[in-house]
């Protein structure tokens, strides 16, 4: 009976320790899980913030293009203007 008792004894210490490492493992796939959630939450604020960045940098770059164009056809027309000038101020001189 003695043997039985020992036997028994040492089965339960073995499930006892096997059954503490399942809890620490468990406990260290849970604080794992916590820890890669809130990393993926801190990505998807910034790959949010990324994305509105980007939006507002391709509408200032469109924004700026535009007034590249504009500033380069009001330079055209001026330049247009003054050849105008220069001609008739040419005309005056070659028709005095």
């Amino acid at each position: 009976m003695r043997n039985i008792a020992d036997i028994t004894k040492t089965y339960l210490k073995e499930i006892y320790s096997s059954s503490t490492a399942l809890f620490n493992s468990s406990k260290k796939v849970y604080e794992s899980s916590n820890s890669l959630l809130e990393k993926s939450k801190k990505l998807e604020t910034e790959s949010k913030l990324l994305f509105e960045t980007s939006a507002k940098i391709t509408t200032q770059k469109d924004e700026l293009a535009n007034l590249v164009r504009i500033s380069i056809d009001e330079v055209s027309k001026s330049q247009d203007d003054l050849n105008a000038i220069f001609m008739l101020i040419k005309k005056e001189k070659n028709g005095s």
